[in-house]
């Protein structure tokens, strides 16, 4: 069983259709909205097939909603995933999340996203590093190797190293998997379109100099021995080099545009 989790202020127009991607999904679920108190009853009403269940506040912001999700969700689920309410999970997230049930304990799983706009129109892949032991080197030259949509962390990686961290109010989902490689847990890459990130003006990651430091400050809580340049520079032109393809792809429908160019046309997040 797995659980997937939104965190919403149950203002999105795009949460019928976050919530439609996950029933569409062929596997055994749970879905739960993590809201307001004060919009539980509405969604409850409004989405019959979702468990509702109150945040932690404002304060607590994206992490801690999506820690009251986990708290108020119990012991019924063995993995567990989280999508943002104007986001959707694609046809393939089912192919991998069956195929983490294979996968060895202490593992994660995840795949490739891609950027859509409010319109619904595809700008192609996000780049992803497919090998975990280049993750460390490219986060020390300010690139995020993988996007957390789609990623299935199993219920061993919430018991072992707790719950998501409020404080980092940006990247608190790569602290999260980070804490995780740091104590030795396996990353899976499966092949396959587990989502789509959905490009917005004002979101948060338009802030790329915030992004970027808050990432920094992530990394060097959990790896602060930087890398060898060669390491680092192996590290970069290996990730370049693969994602060449998408790459070409994207700069034939949207222009020479870097992922972080991409997402900085913003997001306006949940939190």
């Amino acid at each position: 069983m797995i659980l997937i989790l939104t965190p919403t202020l149950g203002e999105s127009r795009f949460l019928a259709e976050t919530v439609a991607s996950v029933e569409s999904l062929r596997i055994a679920k749970r879905h739960v909205l993590v809201a307001p108190e004060p919009k539980v009853q509405s969604l409850r009403k409004q989405f019959a097939g979702c468990e509702v269940v109150a945040d932690a506040g404002r304060e607590g912001g994206l992490y801690g909603a999506l820690n009251a999700g986990l708290q108020a969700a119990g012991h019924g689920w063995d993995c567990f995933t989280y999508i943002n309410d104007d986001d959707v999970l694609g046809g393939d997230f089912q192919g991998i999340a069956k195929a983490h049930t294979r996968c060895a304990p202490r593992s994660i799983s995840y795949g490739d996203v891609a950027m859509i706009d409010e319109d619904g129109k595809r700008h192609g892949l996000i780049s992803v590093e497919k090998s975990s032991r280049r993750f460390v080197a490219l986060l020390h030259a300010g690139i995020n190797p993988v996007s957390q949509l789609g990623m299935v962390f199993g219920r061993d990686l919430v018991s072992e190293c707790g719950g998501f961290r409020p404080e980092w109010r940006l990247c608190g989902d790569q602290e999260f998997w980070l804490r995780a490689l740091k104590s030795g847990y396996s990353f899976n890459y499966f092949e396959g379109e587990v989502g789509c990130f959905r490009l917005r003006p004002g979101q948060l990651s338009a802030d790329t100099a915030r992004m970027q430091e808050e990432m920094r400050r992530v990394t060097l809580s959990h790896f602060p021995e930087r890398p060898s340049a060669l390491d680092i520079f192996s590290a970069t032109w290996k990730f370049r080099l693969g994602n060449m393809p998408r790459r070409i792809r994207r700069m034939l429908a949207t222009g020479f545009r870097s992922n972080a160019a991409m997402l900085s046309a913003g997001r306006s997040d949940t939190r």
